[in-house]
């Protein structure tokens, strides 16, 4: 980005070279130190761009090399001064419009945050902007060795953080510790209980003493496998241990519900209406007054953030507000298209209610027709992992 304004503010011409001996009038001209930019060759056309200072120096150059050159461009502030140079109003809106972008990009206006995936990053920002690091602060004024020092102090989950300040964009990238695996204490006395009625359906004990097989029926709470251990032959020496099993079975629920025979059904009119905005400052200006007088729309929101280049984001951010109109009509649902979005709905509920350790078994779905739709009933069967600790 500070390239093509460093361009700009010292200027540049840009000549094609005509003539033969193209190549000895570039070896010349880097013998006497005149600096050659963008130099390309296509069609048997070569063009270069050259400072005002150098191109002042290459007349001589083409006399000797017995090349001819033609300007094809003048750029550059210099120029765009000397052209306006009698409209003194707008030379000094230029030079004040370039003051105020120097002055700009000095502040920070825009704060990004990356890395995190456990640490709440509401929590993360607030702490940041309470600390000195907020839109519109001196980025000189931001210390950074002191501020990720905070962080670390006030953030367990955090175990590496870097702040980067490049133009007018702040990143916080950090690195989360990775979470300690637990440990288990195999000697306190634990029990395993069933978590909900069940089918036994397979067993894997580890440790402790059994209490039910395979085949059984269970009832929640009911006791799988105890923590006592009775010896045989001496019942002085019986002890506890921490009771562990892979206890599978089969769970059965229950679902019911009904699926109305219409449907409410949104239909885009096609009319749209914009409304423009601009958040200057951290205050929003509204371009013209705007009514809506759709009653059913949808918003759909793009927002621009002006910026001289990548890392130069500036507090100027253009926002647009479309509003697309819609009709809502009411649909009559065949019974084929009400047995659709019923087993929608089951697989959504599928999907939020069980685990991905869960197997599904089977799903037996029956329909009953009534006068407003369908009325459902689901019967789900899972194979799941039952046991859960108790200390008893």
């Amino acid at each position: 980005m500070l390239k093509p304004l460093f361009e700009f503010s010292v200027g540049y011409v840009e000549i094609e070279l005509i003539g033969f001996t193209k190549e000895r009038f570039i070896n010349m001209a880097a013998h006497r130190g005149i600096s050659i930019r963008d130099l390309s060759q296509q069609d048997n056309k070569t063009t270069l761009k050259l400072s005002i200072n150098d191109f002042r120096k290459i007349k001589p150059v083409a006399r000797k090399s017995g090349c001819k050159f033609k300007i094809l461009k003048k750029t550059g502030a210099p120029f765009f001064f000397y052209r306006y140079r009698k409209r003194k109003i707008l030379l000094f809106g230029v030079l004040f419009f370039l003051a105020s972008l120097y002055i700009l990009s000095s502040f920070i206006w825009l704060i990004e945050f990356e890395g995190y995936e456990r640490v709440n990053r509401e929590e993360l920002a607030q702490f940041v902007y309470n600390n000195g690091l907020t839109t519109g602060v001196r980025a000189g004024n931001v210390n950074r060795k002191e501020l990720e020092t905070l962080i670390i102090n006030n953030f367990d989950q955090i175990s590496f953080i870097n702040i980067n300040i490049v133009g007018t964009r702040a990143t916080v990238s950090i690195a989360e510790i990775i979470p300690e695996k637990s440990v288990i204490d195999r000697t306190t006395p634990i029990s395993l209980v069933a978590s909900k009625d069940a089918l036994i359906e397979t067993m894997a004990v580890s440790a402790g003493v059994p209490q039910v097989q395979v085949g059984d029926i269970v009832s929640k709470g009911d006791i799988l496998v105890s923590s006592y251990v009775e010896a045989s032959i001496d019942p002085i020496i019986s002890y506890h241990v921490h009771a562990s099993a892979d206890i599978r079975a089969l769970v059965y629920y229950t679902m019911n519900f009904s699926v109305p025979n219409t449907k409410d059904s949104k239909r885009s009119t096609g009319e749209t209406l914009n409304q423009y905005s601009v958040n200057f400052f951290g205050r929003y200006l509204n371009f013209l007054f705007f009514r809506n007088n759709y009653k059913n729309y949808d918003i759909i929101t793009s927002r621009r953030q002006m910026a001289l280049g990548e890392n130069y984001p500036l507090p100027i951010i253009f926002i647009t507000n479309t509003f697309k109109e819609y009709s809502i009509t009411e649909t009559v649902l065949t019974e084929e298209q009400m047995k659709e979005v019923a087993e929608l709905k089951i697989r959504d509920s599928v999907i939020n209610h069980f685990d991905f350790e869960v197997d599904i078994i089977s799903i037996e779905t029956e329909f009953a027709l009534t006068e407003s739709g369908i009325d459902a009933n689901v019967f789900i069967t899972t194979l799941e992992n039952i046991a859960i600790e108790t200390s008893l």
